[in-house]
This record gives C-alpha cells, structure tokens and sequence, in this order.
C-alpha cells in the first residue's frame, strides 16, 4: 500500500497536480504503521512537494535520499532522484553539477541494462 501512496503521489507531481499529491501525502503520513517504517520515504515526498531551502534540500538528496535509494536496490527512486538533483541544480544555476547528475543516470541506466545493479 506504502508504494501505491509514494507512486500516486509521484504521478500527481509529475502532472503538476501539487493539491492532490499534498492531501495524498496528508493521509499517508497520518498512517503510524507507513510512518515508522517508511520515514525516510515520507520525508523524500516531502521535499518533492512542500517549499525549502535550497540548499538544504540539495543536501539532503546528496546525504540522506540518494544514498538510501542505493543501499536499498530502489533503482527507479534512485534514478528519480539523481534527475530531480539534476533539475534543481539547473534551476539554481550551476549546470557543470547538474551535468554530472545527468551523466550518473546514464551510468546507472547502462550498468541496469547490463544486469550489474
């Protein structure tokens, strides 16, 4: 069910439907069993839909998301969230990290393809 909750929540982002992917993470949130097991997933959505300091949420996709989609095999998280990193970098201006972003996704593309991940 956590799944469906962090899928649905991505489709809504993805079509800019920012309204129902905050009342989709409103009520997973509220669920203590997805809370405890799931923290980090609910802080990921989190950073996705509600406003932040740009340099902390690029800090924390370095530090916290992208090194948690890596240890736990969640290859399209991973690859999400290095392309999210990349865009947030675009956005602030610094293209050579973004670049590298975008060149890491073809790595773990490639080695996915290959069967190495």
């Amino acid at each position: 069910v956590f799944d469906v909750f962090v899928e649905l929540i991505d489709l809504h982002l993805l079509c800019n439907n920012i309204k129902n992917a905050k009342k989709c993470y409103e009520t997973m949130s509220k669920l203590d069993i997805f809370y405890q097991k799931q923290s980090l997933y609910i802080t990921y959505l989190n950073y996705k839909i509600y406003s932040h300091d740009i340099d902390d949420k690029i800090k924390r996709y370095v530090d916290d998301f992208i090194p948690f989609f890596e240890k736990s095999s969640k290859i399209e998280l991973l690859i999400r969230s290095r392309l999210e990193l990349s865009k947030i970098y675009e956005d602030c201006n610094d293209l050579d990290a973004s670049l590298r972003e975008m060149k890491r996704v073809l790595q773990i593309v490639e080695e996915y393809m290959l069967g190495g991940i």
